[in-house]
């Protein structure tokens, strides 16, 4: 599950996907005050992978009929659990040189995603 995968690396950061976007500069003027950042395009293949396998077992196990109890449940430990793989995937970044940047922006862009989701 998403625990074991978090001691391994959950977040490698692949720039896989990432866009690049521009900001600044009016029409018509120089592209001297144009920014160009690189951001995610879309949350990482283990998030994906965690978010599709709970709502496959959810319809497999009959989505429609469980409970509305049982649903805000299984959504709360769902994101207790990402927060746990979040929190020790930040603890990683801050011993790791270089690229922090782009984790922390996957990071950030994953928890939004999940947030989202599970909502």
């Amino acid at each position: 599950g998403l625990s074991t995968a978090t001691g391994s690396n959950v977040h490698a950061v692949q720039r896989r996907g990432w866009q690049e976007i521009s900001i600044g500069g009016e029409a018509g003027e120089d592209d001297g005050d144009m920014e160009v950042f690189q951001l995610p395009g879309s949350c990482s293949p283990l998030i994906f992978q965690f978010l599709f396998t709970l709502t496959r077992e959810l319809h497999c196990s009959g989505g429609h009929a469980v409970e509305r109890a049982v649903l805000n449940t299984l959504r709360q430990r769902s994101g207790q659990a990402l927060v746990k793989a979040f929190r020790q995937a930040v603890e990683k970044a801050k011993s790791q040189r270089g690229q922090k940047e782009g984790l922390v922006l996957q990071l950030l862009f994953d928890c939004r995603f999940a947030s989202l989701i599970l909502r």
